[in-house]
């Protein structure tokens, strides 16, 4: 993976040569020589070739150190992307995959795939030529989009008297120009900002200056949503969220996802009222009456300590030495895994990366590895993701995949958030590690848009699994393996424990009204309820209305909301969606999240192995014997407030 620009560039020219030769190949056939494996077939198998080469060529966009390396990467990415949707607007192609369904299972779900892939595009419409010049610029304006917030670099400057209440040892990473200092607007560096600086304008810059990055992502997003909402209607829907939501959704409609918004609204008022009262209470102790969105870190904080939960007295516990092994142990127990730490040179890209081996406990040549790249540094990513780099098809190869993570301080000490973060991304990691046990077509393997070929299973059911990991965090056992101190070597108390479980549901309700208010933001730009306005001034009074705040008047957060141009887009509700289909099924382990082996070997082969073989309905309906519902995840979540009436 150390690649050159150079070398990145030869690469993908082979890849596209070889693709668009496999595609010629398919189409100069005579039509009474045609089979499956010569049509549908082989075109799955040259998407299969792409797939296992395509991750050494883009990769480097998101983790590179040079300019050079990560402007080859994201080249990369548009050149397959492109080769890719030229082959799915050819008619000639269209018509040969047309030309057998197959006679196995198998064989029938990949043409289903593959005429899905071309009729999005609008093949069996008069219409395609001018859908598919739309889509590659969607395509274009999405790569550039995402890869500007990538190589943002955006700070503030500030003088040690403004950064009062950050621990000095925080302070003294900072990089200094003077007297002043440099706060990056990423995760690792403004978190701390916003829930330790007492002083309020020094919280209200950094959290205005986050909010107005990127600006130059103003007319692509614009233009983004302009484009889709005509390929839209091109494709016979009213409205872009139409498009995605009745072609591969769980949820079928945006109707039935604005229902679902406003039901988990009306639910959670209750508890949005007691947590922004709790958090004016706290503010007006110090003279605030009016509430912003650069207090809430700082007063939820506050209201978490006075109840015995302190996140910054906590990180000595979680060393990330101590937590990621421990947390990759854990999800290997459940799912009766081995991991192993091992040294695979080409695939560290950067000295931070560690290798991990995760095989099954009955055979030892069943592997995959996953690729853990887990600090901040310069124009890395900026969030938390994992991306399949090879996933494992007919070809025998073992899949690869990594996780980008922006976690831990300059001591790579972590927030227990921050723990429960990576138990999430592992969640993605076993998913897609599972799915290599039996090994499928690209079309139906572990993947999502971030990578440029076709497949993976419906976006509103890949986050279940992690959802579903990421509540191991809160079991006492679990808690106990996960924490180290850095300095005595003890485990986090088990009051302490017993706090953070109690206390797991503080403040989730103004956390959750933030979201919710991003669901119906991301409806509001791709959906039927058809906006005029520019798509900034669509925030402000949909965020006052869900969590009652007034925002800030200049935002354009959505400039660095990675979602919309990776592949979320009118699919952000799906986080919740999953959450709440991952507790159903959490459920089945027990109050403390017993590691039982049985059990998640029943999941493994449920929920996981299968990939995009079967829909996410029938994976959850395998496992827990009928349709998820959302009981136990509101009974949980409306615990607090049952108790404080008692």
């Amino acid at each position: 993976m150390r690649r050159t620009a150079a070398e990145i560039e030869g690469t993908v020219e082979a890849i596209v040569g070889g693709f668009e030769s496999s595609v010629a190949g398919i189409v100069e056939q005579p039509a009474a020589a045609r089979t499956w494996a010569s049509t549908a077939g082989a075109l799955s198998a040259a998407i299969d070739q792409v797939a296992r080469m395509s991750g050494e060529c883009t990769v480097p966009a998101l983790v590179a150190g040079d300019d050079a390396t990560r402007a080859a990467g994201a080249a990369a990415k548009q050149a397959l992307t492109r080769a890719l949707a030229s082959a799915f607007a050819r008619r000639e192609l269209y018509d040969a995959a047309r030309s057998s369904e197959g006679e196995t299972r198998d064989e029938a779900l990949v043409s289903r795939k593959v005429i899905a892939l071309f009729e999005a595009r609008g093949l069996h419409l008069d219409d395609a030529a001018t859908i598919a010049v739309e889509q590659a610029e969607i395509a274009r304006l999405c790569a550039e989009f995402e890869q500007r917030i990538n190589e943002d670099g955006a700070a503030v400057m500030v003088t040690r008297e403004e950064l009062a209440g950050l621990p000095e040892a925080f302070v003294d990473s900072l990089p200094r120009r003077g007297e002043v200092y440099e706060v990056g607007l990423k995760a690792p560096q403004l978190t701390p900002v916003l829930q330790l600086a007492r002083n309020r304008e020094t919280r209200r810059k950094a959290y205005a200056a986050a909010a107005t990055r990127c600006p130059e992502n103003l007319d692509r997003l614009a233009r983004i949503l302009e484009l889709r909402r005509s390929v839209a209607a091109r494709l016979g829907h009213p409205s872009h969220a139409s498009c995605v939501l009745r072609r591969d959704r769980m949820a079928g409609s945006p109707e039935r996802v604005d229902a679902f918004v406003a039901a988990c609204a009306r639910k959670l008022a209750p508890l949005v009222d007691r947590d922004a009262a709790l958090l004016r209470d706290e503010a007006r102790r110090d003279g605030i009456e009016e509430l912003r969105p650069w207090d809430t870190a700082y007063y939820g904080r506050i209201v978490r300590e006075e109840l015995g939960v302190d996140e910054e007295k906590l990180k000595p516990y979680f060393p990330a030495a101590t937590v990621v092994p421990a947390a990759l142990d854990v999800l290997a127990t459940l799912l009766d895994l081995n991991v192993e730490r091992v040294r695979a040179p080409d695939l560290e890209w950067h000295h931070d990366c560690e290798v991990y081996k995760i095989f099954s406990s009955s055979d030892d040549d069943d592997a995959a590895f996953v690729v853990l790249d887990l600090f901040p540094r310069p124009r890395k990513f900026g969030h938390q993701m994992v991306v399949p780099i090879r996933p494992k098809t007919a070809s025998g190869e073992p899949g690869v995949c990594c996780v980008l993570g922006n976690v831990g301080d300059a001591n790579r000490l972590l927030r227990f958030r921050e723990v429960e973060t990576l138990l999430h991304e592992f969640g993605h990691v076993f998913h897609f590690v599972c799915s290599c046990f039996d090994p499928k077509p690209a079309l139906a393997s572990w993947a999502w848009p971030i990578v440029p070929y076709p497949g993976g299973v419906e976006m509103d059911y890949l986050e279940v699994p992690s959802m579903f990991a990421q509540n191991f965090a809160y079991a006492p056992a679990v808690l106990e393996r996960l924490s180290r101190h850095q300095t005595t070597g003890d485990s986090l108390p088990a009051e302490t424990r017993d706090q953070i479980a109690k206390h797991r549901h503080l403040l989730a309700g103004i956390t959750k009204a933030r979201y919710l208010a991003m669901c119906d933001y991301d409806l509001s730009m791709h959906g039927p309820r058809r906006h005029d306005a520019p798509p900034a001034t669509l925030w402000p009074p949909i965020y006052e209305r869900y969590t009652g705040l007034l925002e800030h008047p200049d935002t354009h957060f959505a400039t660095t909301w990675y979602h919309v141009a990776i592949g979320y887009d009118s699919t952000y509700y799906s986080y919740l969606w999953s959450e709440v289909a991952a507790v159903d099924i959490f459920s089945a382990f027990g109050d403390q999240g017993d590691l039982d082996k049985s059990k998640g070997r029943r999941l493994r082969d449920a929920l996981l192995t299968p990939g995009a073989t079967r829909s996410g309905e029938d994976m959850i309906r395998a496992f827990l014997g009928r349709d998820a519902n959302d009981d136990a995840f509101f009974d949980r979540l409306l615990a607090t407030l049952k108790n404080e009436e008692d």
